[in-house]
């Protein structure tokens, strides 16, 4: 690689490290959330001839260490990421890293105001009759390619996940490429910078038993039912459910299971009464539906803000995305650091 390693003082090392942690905070007690594993995704990739933010390709970890495994891989992953931080080819400034931000358009309205609008959509839709064991999501990770030329291009490759599980914990994961883009969001037409869209990168089936969750039961369709289900996948250190605990929970029980609208209804009202909330505005999102975002500044990492889309059409949750609201190495605030988005059928 080239890369001197008397040009980072152990100090300098610590704080990127420690910057640059997409996990900070993470109990390895605790179930992963959307974002976590995802992360794990990128460790485990194995794109062709790529330099990737991540560690090199590693079997499944068995379900109930994957906590324990996802933290101890992370750490080779932010060294990983400094590492090609600070020893870009071409000035740092010539490179953005990652997806660019929603373009935000502000609205008067407010959280409940929102929370109304989605619920008379809800309301007036035909949906599924329970809450189901099936999880479709599109997500990324962050590839560096270095061409020929000397050049560095940041290549944005989604990753379509699609689980299916049972209550007795048996099931199967699919994830595969998808369409790769530049970080200006310029699509990538050169297949050779990334997985080919369609190819599998995982394909997981758990046996009995091997895919975990807080709640293995269907939940019920009342407010205090949903409330309870939500609170089972707060952050464990959360205790006021705050609107970026919502948010997390969101993040974390979505990643398990498909709720109905009333569900989705019960869950945007339990936000608009959360302290933190507000309405950054109305928005595209990365699978061009029209969203309403509604954000929150962490409150556990005051470092990032969390965003909430909510379907304009059909006034479903649609998506989650993380913004640093803090420079951290070549990531200059503002930037995004991941996005999941479901009911892209």
């Amino acid at each position: 690689m080239g890369h001197d390693p008397d040009a980072l003082s152990d100090d300098r090392l610590d704080s990127l490290l420690r910057q640059l942690d997409p996990l900070s905070g993470v109990n390895a007690d605790e179930p992963l959330n959307d974002r976590d594993r995802a992360v794990l995704l990128r460790i485990m990739a194995q794109p062709r001839k790529k330099t990737l933010v991540g560690a090199a390709p590693a079997p499944r970890p068995a379900p109930r260490n994957m906590a324990l495994v996802l933290t101890m891989a992370v750490t080779a992953m932010v060294a990983m990421i400094a590492i090609v931080l600070v020893w870009p080819p071409v000035a740092p400034s010539a490179i953005a890293l990652t997806p660019p931000p929603l373009k935000v358009s502000s609205t008067s309205q407010t959280v409940g105001e929102v929370a109304s609008m989605a619920q008379r959509l809800l309301a007036g839709r035909a949906g599924q009759p329970a809450a189901e064991r099936r999880v479709s999501s599109v997500g990324w990770y962050l590839q560096m390619d270095h061409p020929a030329s000397g050049e560095t291009i940041a290549v944005i490759v989604p990753q379509v996940i699609e689980l299916a599980w049972n209550e007795d914990g048996s099931g199967r994961e699919v994830t595969t490429a998808g369409i790769p883009y530049l970080a200006d969001g310029t699509r990538l037409e050169d297949s050779t910078r990334g997985p080919e869209p369609g190819r599998v990168l995982h394909d997981i089936t758990y046996a009995a038993g091997g895919f975990g969750t807080p709640v293995q039961q269907v939940p019920g369709e009342s407010a205090t039912e949903v409330k309870d289900f939500l609170a089972a996948y707060w952050n464990p250190v959360a205790t006021s459910g705050t609107a970026s605990d919502i948010i997390t929970a969101i993040g974390n029980a979505f990643s398990s299971w498909t709720l109905t609208n009333q569900q989705h209804a019960h869950i945007l009202d339990m936000l608009s009464r959360a302290p933190g909330a507000y309405i950054a505005g109305t928005a595209l999102d990365r699978a061009d539906r029209e969203v309403t975002v509604i954000a929150a500044d962490s409150t556990h990492n005051p470092d990032y803000q969390l965003l909430l889309l909510v379907s304009n059409e059909t006034g479903r949750i649609v998506g989650t995305e993380s913004v640093r609201l803090t420079p951290s190495g070549e990531l200059p605030a503002g930037s995004v650091t991941s996005y999941t988005l479901w009911d892209t059928h």
